[in-house]
This record gives C-alpha cells, sequence and structure tokens, in this order.
C-alpha cells in the first residue's frame, strides 16, 4: 500500500531548535515538504537543507488555516514565546500536531499536547501526561503517571521517576534527575546535573546534589 504524505510542515522559527524539529519531523516520514518561517531576515533564503520563505507574521498571508495540507511545528525555543506563539496561531485555527522521533519508546497510554517535541531515544512510560508546546530533548526518560504542564522544557539526559508533577514553563537542565513522588511548581529552573529529592515551590531554582536554592542566578541550565 502506498503512503500518503500530508503536503507541507510550515516550521515556525530556523535556528538550533527549529531545524532541530525538522530533522525529528523528516524522521517521521508523514510531510512532502518541509518550510521554515523566521523573523532574522538573513535567513530568507533557499538551501538543500533549509528553506525560509518568509517571516513567522508572514503565515496567514501564506497559508490558509482551513487547509488539511498545512501542519505546523514549532521551532521557537524560547519558552514563553513558545507558548505565545502557539496559543495566537491556535486562536487562528492552524493545527500543530506533535513531533515524535520514531526512535522514541512512549507507551499508547500517553498522551501529547499541540505543539510539543518529543526527540530521539527519549523514553515515557505508561499514564504520562504532557502538555501543549512541551520539548522532551534527547534521551531523556519519564516515568509511569507524571504530569508536565504546558511549555515545560526538559532537556537532554534527564530522568524523572513516577508520580512526578511538573508546572508551567520550567525547565529541567541536561542530566538532571527527579526522585518518584515529587511535586515541582511552576517556571522553576533546575541546573544541569542537579538530584532533586524535595518538591520545589514555584520560581525556584535549584542546583547540586541533592539540589538546594541558588544563591545566585545561574547560566547551567542545560
Amino acid at each position: 500500500m502506498t503512503k500518503t504524505l500530508k503536503k507541507t510542515l510550515v516550521v515556525l522559527g530556523a535556528g538550533g531548535h527549529g531545524r532541530s524539529l525538522a530533522d525529528a519531523a523528516k524522521a517521521m516520514d508523514q510531510w512532502q515538504e518541509i518550510i521554515f518561517l523566521d523573523d532574522n531576515t538573513q535567513l530568507i533564503e533557499t538551501s538543500e537543507n533549509v528553506k525560509v520563505v518568509g517571516k513567522i507574521a508572514d503565515l496567514p498571508l501564506l497559508f490558509s488555516p482551513e487547509s488539511a495540507d498545512v501542519a505546523l511545528g514549532l521551532g521557537v525555543g524560547l519558552d514563553q514565546l513558545r507558548l505565545e506563539t502557539l496559543k495566537k496561531y491556535q486562536a487562528e485555527g492552524f493545527h500543530f500536531p506533535p513531533i515524535i522521533h520514531p526512535s522514541t519508546s512512549i507507551s499508547p497510554l500517553v498522551t501529547i499536547g499541540a505543539g510539543s517535541l518529543i526527540m530521539p531515544g527519549t523514553v515515557i512510560n505508561p499514564d504520562v501526561s504532557i502538555g501543549k508546546g512541551c520539548i522532551i530533548n534527547i534521551a531523556s526518560s519519564i516515568g509511569h503517571d507524571c504530569r508536565i504542564e504546558d511549555g515545560v522544557q526538559i532537556a537532554s539526559g534527564v530522568h524523572i521517576g513516577g508520580h512526578v508533577s511538573i508546572g508551567q514553563l520550567s525547565w529541567i537542565g541536561i542530566g538532571a534527575t527527579i526522585i518518584h513522588n515529587l511535586t515541582l511548581g511552576r517556571e522553576i529552573l533546575v541546573a544541569a546535573g542537579a538530584v532533586v529529592t524535595k518538591g520545589i515551590q514555584d520560581k525556584q531554582r535549584m542546583a547540586g546534589v541533592p539540589a538546594k536554592p541558588m544563591q545566585k542566578p545561574s547560566l547551567s541550565i542545560g
């Protein structure tokens, strides 16, 4: 049987995150064409690998939200801006499917929200809920019965135990570990390599083994 491909995936953002998303989308083998929109006018050019056809604001001029042949990818790396972009164009009727690299191992009992990206080598166990506009990066694992809210970014090599809740717009740095049965608040930052053994309140920054509140802002977020 011949596979029927959707026509176009339009990736909003042609930076590193957008190109990584496009690579995952190519591996899914669901689109005939993947193109980019980006506000950096220096990127508006055509090459073999990255085809930038206009600015993000040009989207409604170039494509109709009613078209079944067009889907959008969220190539915006900044978490708050990524969620704002998602909400804006969802309200206009555009469709943001989750982008899931085929090398992942994801239970059929997992739910993944619009515009989220699941990168290669990720393992997600049963009864996990992942919100909209999340990034679950390379070789991360999420235990059973976890709740990941909208706009969360989980960096490469993060390991999360079962029954963990992570609030909206939180960032978990490279190689961090979160033990089971914890609640982590909104807009928190967990530094690279940290081991989280206790719950975290909203907007706290944590680092170390075991993780403790940072005295000063850290750039080691992964």
